[in-house]
Formats: C-alpha cells, structure tokens, sequence
C-alpha cells in the first residue's frame, strides 16, 4: 500500500514513525511520463514487501518536501532507514527496483 504525503510534516512524522523499517518514497508528477511508467511497478512493488513502507510525494504539490529531500529529477525513489538516506534511484527496471529493497529491507 502506498501512502500519498500531504505536507511535510506528515513526510517527517512518517519517516520518524518508521523507526528501522525501509521506507520508500516515490517523488513523481502528474504531467511526468516516467512518473506514470513506474507508477504500477512502485504500486507491485508496495504489494509484494509488505513490511516496507511506501510514501508518494508529488513535488507540484509539495515542493518544500522535494527541496528538503534535494530531488531533481522526476521520477525519483529514495530509500530511507532511521530517518537516513541509504539509496536513491531513478527510472530503473523492475528487477533493478527489487533488488535495490531487498537489500535494504
């Protein structure tokens, strides 16, 4: 399951929340075609790691979390743990996606 962020308070109470658990943070837009060619992978992907979370920011909506997160490329996946940045990817393949969770899960 995917959970849309509204605010950046949300976005950090969020990551606080997770504690040791990956949290995995879709940066997309609406008018981005990558966004939308990666969206039923990000949406597979949520369903098969259910100990996981998955957070999606659309950066028109929330360009303070954008900022903060330092996001300059759409779409972009960062992956955190104790509140940290440990990966980020970009458009990548699914498997490529898959690999990058396992390894940090």
């Amino acid at each position: 399951m995917i959970r849309t962020v509204a605010h950046k308070g949300e976005f950090d109470a969020a990551l606080k929340d997770a504690g040791n658990k990956l949290v995995v943070v879709a940066f997309t837009a609406e008018w981005n075609g990558p966004s939308h060619l990666m969206a039923p992978i990000f949406e597979e992907l949520s369903g098969q790691h259910t100990k996981v979370v998955f957070l999606g920011v659309d950066v028109d909506q929330n360009p303070d979390i954008a900022k903060a997160c330092n996001v300059d490329s759409i779409p972009t996946f960062q992956m955190y743990k104790n509140e940290q940045k440990i990966d980020e990817l970009y458009a990548v393949p699914k498997y490529r996606f898959n690999a990058a969770i396992e390894e940090h899960k």
